[in-house]
Order: C-alpha cells, then structure tokens, then sequence
C-alpha cells in the first residue's frame, strides 16, 4: 500500500477517525458516570480523597478521561 492509498492520507480522514474516536470515548465514560451515579469530576475528587480506591474498572474509566482530554485538549492529563 502506498501513501496515497492509505486510508490515513486525507486530512478529512483523520478528523473522521478522530470525531468516532470521541463519540465512542464519550459514551464510554456517560455510561461509567450512570453506571456509578458520580460525575468524573467527582470521580476524581473522590479518588484524591480516599473515599473510593481504583479498581480495574475504575482505572479504564480514568484511562477513558485521559483519551478524551488528549482527544479534544480538554485540559491537562490526570498526573499520577
């Protein structure tokens, strides 16, 4: 396959990609924050808090927060 048959080739290609991967990251994360009835900011305080511990569940969420914030430069990255 050569670059101009790439399905990466087009500007528009890409910003179709990265719209799915969006939408898809953004319904990953509402169906956390109705699943656990918590917003993933609350998530987050909760978890500097103390008042809940990570789970694997938990950390797919906040590996899902770091995919939309890097996605949309929504902010900075969560900092361990």
């Amino acid at each position: 396959m050569t670059t101009s048959e790439s399905p990466w080739a087009s500007p528009s290609a890409l910003l179709a990609s990265r719209a799915r991967m969006i939408e898809q990251t953004c319904r990953a994360i509402a169906a956390y924050e109705c699943r656990y009835e918590l917003s993933s900011a609350d998530l987050e305080q909760a978890l500097h808090d103390g008042i809940l511990r990570e789970t694997a569940e938990i950390s797919d969420w906040l590996v899902k927060l770091d995919l939309f914030r890097a996605l949309t430069d929504d902010g900075p990255a969560r900092l361990e």
